[in-house]
């Protein structure tokens, strides 16, 4: 007989309280600036991330406590989407509100690399609806080399697996 937890995908790992949010303009927060006095460093933005999320507006949008998990083997986006059901998708207004929690690589609820390493691999994933309403997977991981974040957007439905060990939000 096969063990239920050998199939498990992802374990919680800690709880993030989110506000809720009456207007948020992606424009309006999302911008490449390495400067220690921005308000979030972010030192690369993907083309897809820029031209699918930072256009965007959302209104009314709910307090809620984000849950993380770390991902137990690597596994395509569909199959994570599969485990997570209807909790899976995350406001990108609550993506930008963990960012201001670690302007500048600090350490809290999304995992950052301690090494100057270019390729030192901690990814934060979370399920987002773009412009159109395609549901997307947002990936920030902090690049302490560069001395910011980089955020990257790959299609949910792409049969890329994400890596074990890449730190997964949900509702």
């Amino acid at each position: 007989m096969q063990n239920p937890e050998s199939d498990k995908l992802l374990q919680k790992v800690i709880f993030s309280p989110c506000a809720a949010i009456r207007k948020f303009a992606a424009y309006d927060h999302f911008e490449v600036d390495t400067r220690r006095a921005a308000r979030v460093q972010i030192s690369s933005m993907a083309n897809y991330f820029g031209m699918r999320f930072v256009c965007m507006t959302e209104n009314n949008i709910d307090a809620s406590s984000l849950t993380a998990y770390t991902l137990l083997r690597a596994t395509p986006c569909t199959d994570i989407l599969a485990e997570l059901g209807d909790r899976a998708e995350v406001p990108l207004a609550h993506v930008w509100e963990l960012l201001r929690r670690q302007p500048h690589g600090e350490k809290e609820t999304i995992l950052i690399n301690e090494m100057l390493l270019v390729d030192d691999f901690c990814f934060n994933t979370f399920f987002v609806r773009d412009k159109d309403g395609d549901l997307w997977a947002i990936s920030l991981e902090w690049k302490a080399f560069y001395e910011g974040w980089n955020i990257d957007a790959l299609r949910a439905d792409d049969p890329y697996p994400l890596l074990a060990g890449s730190r997964i939000f949900s509702r």
